[in-house]
């Protein structure tokens, strides 16, 4: 986001790092009170920390600085997903509380992934949909006229669907020339049962223990993206960041029908929504790889959609919300 507020041609001043680190930003920013159209904050996945980040908010709340805050994690709110417990895990929620009544107060515009997660918190206060973007890279892609490679990046554990990816490449490789590029955590994928492990340890898998930069090879490489994620009420709303990482180089997606990304799909007709099983993942990989116009077809909506959700037209939506003006410097 800040590159892309960049790109529409503002100045940005930013408040990152560790606590230390921000506790000085905020200090140089208070003693040169700029005037400041607008601010954009994404608090971190763990609580605010209440003498540095709330005396910002104040701050900006103190000097009518219009304020848009993206809450990005409700894990808290979840006892099976919140690796917390005894009188640690009481103290987190008792701050993750305390974090929303001080946003509430502060923000002029809430911003989450979905609506669907703006439903679950619950908040009076004015909220939008701002889901992750994508950069336009199709040009840089080297894929083919039908899926022969499907690359998967992100977590490896059951939760994430490593049984669920491994069976139906499994099943698919049996009948197709399929081959996933299996990119992940190495502790991650050691971590995995031994029969998972067993079954990726076939031809028709490479597992790459890779990141930033050395992951576009993979991607310019690849004929499409899979998200094998198991139906649950949190990632039914959730919209992962791989999803347009993947439309990001015009990949068609094969996707599980979580409510949030299967809408998605569904409406951009970039991919194909399949139930969360092995034979029906396996189904929606081969009609794929064997019909060549139906995969044309989705590459080139894929496309269209990377060019309709970039970084860039979310931080547009952001200056536009917070200043009722689009593209002011």
């Amino acid at each position: 986001m800040i590159d892309a507020f960049k790109q529409l041609g503002y100045s940005v001043d930013t408040v990152t790092g560790d606590a230390k680190e921000r506790r000085q930003r905020i200090k140089e920013i208070r003693n040169h009170n700029r005037k400041y159209k607008f601010c954009y904050s994404e608090p971190t996945t763990w609580p605010l920390h209440p003498l540095v980040d709330y005396r910002l908010y104040w701050y900006l709340r103190r000097n009518d600085i219009r304020t848009g805050i993206f809450y990005r994690d409700i894990y808290w709110q979840f006892p099976e997903l919140f690796d917390y417990t005894g009188l640690k895990y009481w103290e987190l929620q008792a701050r993750y509380r305390l974090d929303l009544a001080v946003i509430s107060r502060v923000a002029n515009q809430m911003y989450v992934p979905s609506a669907s997660f703006g439903e679950q918190l619950n908040l009076d206060v004015p909220m939008t949909h701002l889901p992750p973007g994508g950069v336009d890279r199709t040009s840089t892609t080297d894929s083919m006229s039908r899926l022969q490679r499907v690359i998967y990046v992100g977590g490896i554990s059951e939760r994430y669907g490593s049984v669920l990816l491994s069976k139906s490449l499994e099943d698919v490789a049996e009948s197709e020339e399929i081959v996933l590029d299996l990119v992940c955590r190495e502790e991650g994928f050691q971590s995995l049962s031994k029969e998972v492990r067993n079954r990726f340890d076939s031809d028709w898998v490479n597992v790459h223990h890779v990141h930033g930069e050395e992951l576009e090879q993979f991607y310019q490489r690849a004929d499409a993206g899979i998200i094998p994620l198991q139906l649950t009420k949190y990632n039914n709303m959730s919209v992962p960041v791989k999803l347009f990482e993947y439309l990001s180089y015009g990949l068609p997606i094969v996707t599980t029908n979580l409510d949030e990304v299967a809408s998605f799909v569904k409406d951009s007709g970039c991919g194909i929504v399949c139930k969360a099983n092995y034979e029906e993942m396996a189904r929606a990989l081969a009609s794929l790889s064997s019909d060549e116009q139906l995969y044309q077809q989705k590459k080139k909506n894929a496309v269209r959609a990377v060019q309709q959700n970039r970084w860039v037209d979310r931080a547009e939506q952001v200056a536009s919300d917070l200043t009722n003006s689009r593209r002011s410097t």
